[in-house]
């Protein structure tokens, strides 16, 4: 028999992975992030991923650009899916096949992000705030509308920050370098060598809004 995925833990662990399994994927959740899909010119109103967390950890879902998914930060939903291999990495993602609203919470605030506790795992996939120091920014090779941010915490440590942006607001973002910015966003994995900490990055799950200056 085919086993069932019922948590977000047990999602996140099949992240990533290379291998020809598959597996469904039934959660009860909360809706922590949306994330949407962009052209050249204007972030869209198609969802592309969302970020789940439920009592045991969080994960994050793709969406099928099929699928007129309708969700908002702090709903609870029941999610259903098939972890697969998606795109050219012919890594695992989980495939929302079917989200259904079942009530609402409102969202609780980000977690204050450390350099340890990105590294450690603790906060895989959830979502954290950094607060740093912009030393690089340039568009990403991959995609036109994601800026890649060279952010410095905690004294000296350098972590890569993905900012979805687009248009004149892109311009601002790469304007930043020197500036104190915070970011609130879902720390994961950019590659599939899960043990390699130094693979982990905070992403943003929104749009640069989740990139400003502090207030003093």
């Amino acid at each position: 028999d085919v086993e069932v995925l019922h948590s977000a833990a047990e999602v996140s662990r099949h992240l990533g992975c290379q291998t020809t399994d598959t597996s469904p994927f039934v959660l009860t959740a909360k809706v922590t992030a949306v994330r949407h899909d962009s052209n050249r010119e204007s972030i869209l109103e198609r969802i592309s991923a969302l970020g789940l967390e439920d009592s045991t950890g969080a994960t994050l879902v793709t969406c099928p650009r099929t699928n007129d998914v309708r969700a908002a930060e702090g709903d609870l939903v029941r999610a259903e899916g098939t972890i697969c291999l998606l795109g050219e990495r012919k890594e695992h993602d989980a495939l929302l096949t079917k989200l259904t609203k079942i009530g609402y919470e409102p969202p609780a605030p980000p977690r204050p992000a450390t350099f340890q506790a990105i590294q450690d795992g603790s906060l895989d996939y959830r979502i954290a705030r950094l607060t740093g120091t912009v030393r690089d920014a340039a568009q990403s090779d991959t995609s036109y509308s994601w800026v890649i941010l060279k952010l410095v915490i905690d004294g000296d440590q350098l972590l890569d920050v993905s900012v979805q942006s687009v248009g004149e607001d892109c311009n601002r973002i790469l304007s930043l370098i020197g500036s104190t910015v915070q970011v609130d966003g879902i720390v994961a994995l950019r590659s599939s060598k899960r043990a390699d900490r130094s693979s982990r990055s905070p992403a943003t799950t929104l749009d640069s809004s989740g990139v400003m200056t502090p207030s003093a």
